[in-house]
């Protein structure tokens, strides 16, 4: 079978070295096989380009400390980057009428719905409870629980699940506030704005994602499966928040109001990521996993060429 790679240093080489190693010993003429093969190599296409981006942000950063201003936007491109590989990864359409996981989810109402037309966000969390599954049937749980507690993300990670400006709900409660505004800002309207900052704080708290409730639930998810999951999927949501402001224009290019929480989510999908790719690699054959692409190759002749190409050795995935 598959290779058990060493997750320290998990970037897009490794990766596409593991990924050519995996694909020469599957057969490509299996539709699922085919179609796993040419998601992963959109994931790493776009795990590469995002990882030169994070490069160039991460030394502008520091360029930065040294003059006042603002900068150019690398991070921000790094991020929606690295989101689209995520996107690559999980995006598809999977039959989900006899799936025990969908009959646990509360978010799924239509128990018979196809998850392709899911929402985005119910269709990343289902994914993510598959890699967390997967990774243990592979004695692999080791990856995604210790890389949440892993000295050289656990602060970023904090960051992500501490800020306000990365909660969906601040962002909700403050649009209701504004609703009710139609009038110059007064200083008591001001106050009001801090006393919605301080709420979300204490929500936030309240839920177990700030201090000392947060590194519970960070320690409790290196022992408990279900912590561990919801832990992971409370990242990537607050992640989702990012991806909707920067993606939807709802943050200036390069602004310094939110640079901590830009460059801390930036590290933590760039750590998170390549390993979630890593337990993918390590489970090709799981089809009713990793779903039908949402576009895949349609043009068949070219697939059963590049099918045929691959098997024969001609044409095997290069290395960059």
């Amino acid at each position: 079978m598959t290779e058990t790679m060493n997750t320290e240093g998990v970037n897009h080489k490794t990766l596409k070295e593991k990924w050519c190693s995996v694909i020469r010993g599957l057969h490509l003429d299996e539709e699922h096989i085919f179609d796993f093969n040419t998601r992963m190599k959109r994931v790493l296409s776009w795990l590469e380009r995002a990882e030169k981006l994070k490069k160039k942000a991460k030394e502008k950063a520091k360029a930065k400390e040294k003059e006042k201003g603002e900068g150019e936007g690398e991070a921000e491109l790094a991020f929606i980057a690295y989101w689209i590989a995520f996107n690559a990864a999980y995006g598809g359409d999977r039959k989900r009428k006899e799936d025990k996981e969908q009959k646990q989810d509360p978010h799924v109402k239509d128990k018979g719905k196809d998850e392709g037309k899911l929402p985005d966000k119910i269709k990343f969390e289902l994914f993510l409870d598959r890699i967390v599954d997967c990774s243990l049937k592979k004695d692999k749980g080791r990856v995604i629980r210790d890389m949440l507690c892993d000295n050289d993300i656990k602060e970023d990670v904090k960051t992500v699940l501490e800020s306000i400006h990365t909660d969906q709900k601040f962002w909700n409660q403050l649009h209701k506030f504004w609703n009710k505004l139609h009038k110059n800002l007064t200083y008591k309207d001001v106050e009001s704005i801090n006393k919605i900052e301080e709420k979300a704080k204490k929500r936030i708290k309240k839920d177990g994602f700030r201090e000392e409730g947060l590194r519970k639930k960070m320690e409790g998810a290196k022992k408990n499966k279900e912590t561990l999951k919801c832990l992971i999927k409370r990242i990537f949501s607050n992640l989702y928040v990012l991806r909707n402001t920067t993606m939807h224009g709802s943050a200036k290019l390069g602004s310094s109001s939110n640079e901590k929480d830009r460059l801390a989510s930036l590290d933590v999908i760039a750590y998170i990521l390549p390993r979630i790719v890593d337990v993918m690699l390590d489970n090709p054959e799981y089809d009713d996993y990793w779903g039908q692409l949402p576009y895949p190759l349609y043009k068949r002749n070219e697939r059963d060429d590049k099918r045929k190409k691959i098997k024969q050795g001609k044409n095997p995935p290069k290395v960059a």
